[in-house]
């Protein structure tokens, strides 16, 4: 059974009008530079998981088939997790894209990842009005990094629930 996790267009909205408050653009809201942010807004939660996934060899056979070279980028801090998502996987985190042991923590934790990434966020990041502000850089992801392998390291010893 395939299972959808989540999606960047679910966050969308909420990401969008996050940004344009942020950046002001509520004049010029149809601007595609405007919308493309807003994409990458909605997606940097998912991205900074898919990014820890590959770096911990836990993607799905689909990816080390047809995306060998962006693995290795991400692997290599040359593409981000939320450019991973959004060439290789339209946006969305389903079942094929992790492998039987990254498939089973993602059902048991990504839940719970959405809990701890916005209860670490809203803590220890600058951010002023929502948890779609994070931007999607390599020094942010290393936070997040942190609380990730804490949930594994929990996962593995039998544990379920939130990090933080």
């Amino acid at each position: 059974m395939e299972n959808k996790f989540d999606n960047a267009n679910w966050h969308f909205d909420d990401a969008y009008n996050g940004y344009c408050k942020r950046f002001d653009c509520e004049q010029d809201r149809e601007n595609s530079n405007h919308i493309e942010a807003g994409v990458v807004y909605a997606a940097t939660h998912m991205g900074m998981y898919i990014a820890w996934i590959i770096k911990h060899n836990l993607e799905g056979s689909i990816h080390k088939k047809d995306s060998k070279e962006d693995l290795d980028k991400v692997r290599n801090n040359q593409m981000t997790g939320v450019e991973f998502l959004l060439k290789n996987c339209d946006g969305k985190l389903w079942s094929d894209d992790f492998n039987q042991e990254g498939l089973e923590f993602t059902r048991s934790y990504y839940e719970y990842y959405l809990r701890d990434y916005a209860d670490l966020i809203l803590c220890e990041f600058d951010i002023e009005y929502s948890i779609y502000e994070v931007e999607d850089k390599w020094t942010n992801y290393e936070s997040i990094s942190i609380m990730l392998d804490t949930a594994y390291s929990d996962f593995k010893k039998g544990k379920v629930g939130c990090v933080r």
